[in-house]
């Protein structure tokens, strides 16, 4: 696996594995528990690699604007992923730092799901404190 990569190359583990998943299925699950169960499992094979993770909750999007069911699991499965991650040492649930109100504006793709370059940097950015936090809380 790519974090095996990784361990093999510098000779120990990633210090965190950061996993945004789950846009794309709302455009296709008709329930968020399969949604999870998928996200779930990318978590437990970093775990399973000996590195935690951060789960990023799903952003808000177009699509989600314009049907609410897409938005209602969006919500049910950060819902999961923060509990899930409560009561799990090796996650963090970080809620995504992307808010509804940026929906339509230079940070989204045409398609008004995935980000843009501006929208990837902007996520990035909003990232970076919740992340160095995992980072630090953990070498401590």
């Amino acid at each position: 696996t790519f974090l095996r990569n990784i361990s093999a190359k510098t000779g120990s583990p990633a210090d965190l594995c950061i996993i945004l998943a789950g846009t794309n299925d709302l455009g296709y699950a008709v329930d968020a528990r399969p949604i999870f169960n998928d996200i779930q499992i990318l978590h437990r094979e970093s775990h399973g690699e000996g590195v935690p993770t951060a789960a990023v909750g799903i952003p808000p999007s177009a699509w989600q604007r314009s049907n609410a069911d897409a938005a209602n699991m969006a919500a049910t499965v950060n819902t999961l992923l923060k509990e899930w991650c409560d009561a799990t040492p090796m996650a963090t649930f970080v809620p995504c730092p992307i808010d509804m109100s940026t929906v339509g504006n230079e940070l989204w793709s045409f398609d008004g799901l995935h980000f843009s370059k501006a929208g990837f940097q902007a996520l990035g950015e909003g990232l970076a404190p919740s992340i160095a936090n995992i980072i630090q809380s953990r070498v401590e």
